[in-house]
């Protein structure tokens, strides 16, 4: 739905939100994976980025209701 809003372009949120489980997935499986205190910082930022985007969406869709 939110890719229809905007003209086909996805949200971030649309295409992070798989993105912790898959650094997991690969974190297990790599030689240099992440230390447990930066995996949860990683994901700790990846949250705060998509609320971040989140946010940015929905002050476009005020602004461009403003607008009309």
């Amino acid at each position: 739905m939110l890719g229809q809003q905007d003209g086909g372009k996805r949200g971030a949120a649309a295409h992070t939100r798989s993105r912790p489980e898959r650094a997991r997935s690969r974190a297990r499986n790599d030689e240099c994976a992440l230390s447990p205190d930066e995996a949860a910082e990683l994901e700790q930022l990846r949250r705060q980025i998509a609320e971040v985007a989140m946010e940015r969406d929905a002050a476009a869709r005020l602004i461009r209701e403003a607008i009309r």
